[in-house]
């Protein structure tokens, strides 16, 4: 797994500050210490209670990581910020719902929309008109 980690340049877009985690290949058990360490280099500390984890380029996903991401989550609202996914795949958005974490995690299509917080449909739900 490589972690990329991407701050905005500009940290007062929208007149807030927020991070971005670019995610690609597997993110098991063997590589979620990975994430863990890349999630907690960010926070109140910086300034930073923003996060926005692009996991669009990932090929694996199991429960380790959705633990990690839980856990970012929380240290995140207690200091009045956020963390929200940009994912396309349908299989995260099924461990994400079996794990019930998909109304904490809503799917974002894009960095801009997850920065706005508009949320989309989960991959994989039927279109309605």
């Amino acid at each position: 797994m490589e972690a990329d980690i991407d701050q905005d340049p500009d940290p007062d877009a929208a007149g807030q500050r927020y991070r971005i985690v670019t995610v690609r290949g597997d993110l098991g058990l063997a590589t979620t210490a990975v994430l863990r360490f890349d999630l907690n280099g960010w926070g109140p500390g910086e300034g930073v209670q923003r996060l926005i984890v692009d996991l669009c380029q990932v090929t694996f996903l199991d429960a380790s990581a959705v633990a990690v991401l839980r856990s970012a989550h929380a240290r995140a609202e207690r200091g009045g910020g956020w963390v929200r996914l940009v994912y396309t795949q349908q299989r995260i958005a099924r461990l994400l719902a079996d794990a019930r974490l998909d109304t904490r995690f809503p799917c974002h299509a894009d960095f801009a929309d997850a920065l706005a917080g508009r949320t989309s449909p989960p991959p994989g739900t039927p279109h309605r008109p």
